[in-house]
């Protein structure tokens, strides 16, 4: 067997050697580099992120949740991140994403609200937004509890928070042709708008809220007189017909005036939120200062129709209050029924100028003036329409009468209205004539008319008998007396015939008596209906045309 030679190793060739690097590979800087970015943009975007608020509108008309911003002075502070239905859904919720620096002045009293075209007394705003699209606006307040949950504005406020100037509340009965945004001006210039109105619990009246702009709220005294300008405000005196407006703004979309008394110099200036009344016109307005009121009950037998609630109240032509209610009153005792009319009065127009009277005074003066005659009565304002108004006025030939002071409110005496006492008067005379005895003066008449006859015949013949007796010369004499005499018979005979039981004479007077009853009777129902129906007098019985 062949062995094979085992050839040794060649100790000639070196041993690799193996060194371990030790700097690091340029290939990883990039991953790290991204994620050092990632890491500080994720910790920018969780350090500057702010709060997430909630605000409550009616419904999300131009909104959009990832596009549309919330904005204030025109700059971004905020988006909107969905949009979503309330439970009950009556309303929208809106989540907004806002800016960090935001959080000190998200408090309760920060407002917000949607930016869209509008067209309000006659004002356009908002008209960006038809290119732009919508936008909530924000209208922030630093003071106040911090708040995430907000109520959106219907309408966007006509003030923000930080305008200057001064909050008003006027008092009024009827807000008119008045609304959110109607201008206010002083001496012609626009000052300020109305804010918002607002109906007050007892549902009699509104409170108006106003804002004048600074520095033209200093004028607002603790006197200042406030009316409603809108339209024409209409006088006619005795310098002829006025017609006066504030401006062709207030003509067309309303507006408040105001202006201070003559006296005002010294008065203090107003405060924030000092309530006024907003008269009806600006005579009305500066009227000297209004004292208090006082309420009358007037009682009337007759009709008042005519009279309604709101009809004035006038002394000699001055108007010095109006009628607030009117009523029936049954009289047990009596059992008539009546008509009660309340009406109400200022103290002022009956006192001389910077008087002031207490209750006790007040009854002893109209105690005085009732004394004296003073009476309400009723009387016609408009013939065409037939209103009445009631009249204060003194009439002392009046039966004396007292003020009723028991009760609730004290009764002033009264008298019949003009046209009723007419009719009374007239009554009263057509009673008289049918009280006169024409049957027995006829009766009376015949009687003295056949003593006279009788008289006659006896003449007659004692003048026979002096016809006989005296001498011939008288003869021509006797001829003529007798003559004379039986003339008279005649003439004696025909007015016994005229007046006798079944002469024309008498029969026509008996006619005219009847004809007398008939007349009154038809003059009673022309009164009674003159008194439903005064418009009579000048439509006519028939049809109103």
């Amino acid at each position: 067997m062949n062995e094979q030679s085992i050839t040794p190793p060649d100790t000639s060739i070196p041993e690799p050697l193996i060194r371990k690097k030790n700097h690091f590979s340029m290939i990883w800087i990039l991953p790290l580099i991204a994620a050092v970015i990632g890491g500080w943009l994720v910790y920018k975007s969780i350090w500057e992120k702010g709060p997430v608020i909630s605000i409550i509108f009616d419904n999300a008309e131009g909104l959009e949740a990832g596009k549309t911003k919330i904005k204030y002075k025109n700059v971004v502070i905020g988006q909107v991140e969905s949009i979503k239905l309330d439970a009950d859904l009556g309303h929208v919720i809106v989540m907004a994403q806002m800016d960090k620096d935001t959080e000190s002045y998200l408090t309760e009293k920060t407002r917000f609200w949607v930016v869209r075209a509008r067209l309000k007394a006659g004002q356009i705003s908002g008209l960006g937004t038809l290119f732009a699209g919508a936008y909530i606006a924000v209208d922030p307040v630093h003071n106040g509890m911090p708040s995430s949950t907000f109520k959106g504005l219907d309408t966007p406020p006509v003030v923000t928070m930080n305008k200057p100037g001064g909050h008003f509340i006027l008092k009024a009965e009827r807000l008119g042709s008045l609304d959110i945004g109607s201008p206010v001006f002083y001496r012609q210039i626009q000052v300020g708008q109305v804010e918002g109105y607002l109906m007050d619990d007892d549902g009699k009246h509104l409170s108006i809220k106003i804002f004048i702009d600074a520095p033209h709220h200093r004028y607002i005294k603790k006197n200042t007189r406030f009316w409603n300008a809108s339209g024409l405000d209409v006088s006619i005196n005795a310098n002829g017909l006025t017609i006066d407006t504030q401006s062709m703004v207030s003509l067309i979309i309303g507006g408040i005036a105001f202006d201070n008394l003559m006296d005002s110099r010294n008065n203090p200036v107003a405060e924030n939120n000092d309530i006024f009344t907003l008269f009806d016109s600006h005579g009305d307005a500066m009227k000297k200062d209004i004292m208090k009121k006082y309420q009358w009950l007037l009682v009337f037998k007759g009709s008042v129709r005519g009279l309604t609630k709101g009809a004035p109240v006038e002394f000699r032509g001055i108007h010095v209050g109006e009628v607030l209610d009117i009523d029936t009153v049954f009289k047990l005792n009596s059992g008539e029924i009546l008509i009660s009319v309340l009406i109400e009065t200022q103290l002022h127009q009956f006192l001389p100028d910077n008087t002031t009277f207490d209750d006790a005074k007040m009854k002893k003066l109209f105690n005085t003036l009732v004394a004296k005659g003073f009476r309400a009565q009723l009387k016609p304002g408009n013939i065409l329409t037939g209103q009445l108004f009631v009249n204060l006025d003194f009439h002392p030939r009046e039966p004396e009468q007292k003020i009723i002071w028991e009760g609730k409110t004290p009764q002033l005496p009264t008298i019949p209205a003009t046209l009723e006492e007419a009719f009374a008067v007239f009554n009263k005379l057509l009673n008289r004539m049918g009280k006169i005895p024409f049957e027995e003066m006829a009766h009376d008449l015949r009687m003295v008319v056949k003593n006279l006859n009788r008289t006659v015949k006896q003449g007659d013949i004692v003048l026979k008998q002096i016809n006989r007796t005296v001498t011939p010369e008288l003869g021509l004499t006797l001829k003529q007396v007798q003559t004379t005499l039986k003339q008279a018979k005649k003439s004696l005979a025909a007015v016994e015939h005229l007046v006798g039981s079944d002469s024309a004479l008498n029969q026509d007077a008996r006619n005219a008596l009847n004809e007398l009853a008939a007349a009154a009777q038809s003059m009673r129902m022309l009164t009674d209906y003159l008194e439903r129906h005064p418009d009579a007098l000048i439509y006519g019985k028939g049809d109103k045309k």
